[in-house]
């Protein structure tokens, strides 16, 4: 389970849109705002290649952000 308001303010601390880490995961804009809604849920691939795109290294931010 995805804290929203974390991963929305992750996003918007490293100067990208969620519109952008989509477009650069070569996902829809629809799926990545649906996932990070907590509709329907992130692959392990999914979360690892958001933490490359906003820099995300540490366990604990990535535990803070995707196991809420």
């Amino acid at each position: 389970m995805v804290d929203t308001k974390v991963f929305l303010d992750v996003v918007r601390d490293n100067g990208m849109t969620l519109r952008g880490v989509a477009k650069k995961m070569g996902m829809s804009y629809a799926s990545l705002y649906r996932k990070s809604r907590n509709v329907t849920p992130f692959r392990i691939s999914e979360v690892e290649m958001i933490c490359r795109i906003v820099g995300i290294s540490t366990k604990a931010e990535k535990e803070r952000i995707f196991s809420a």
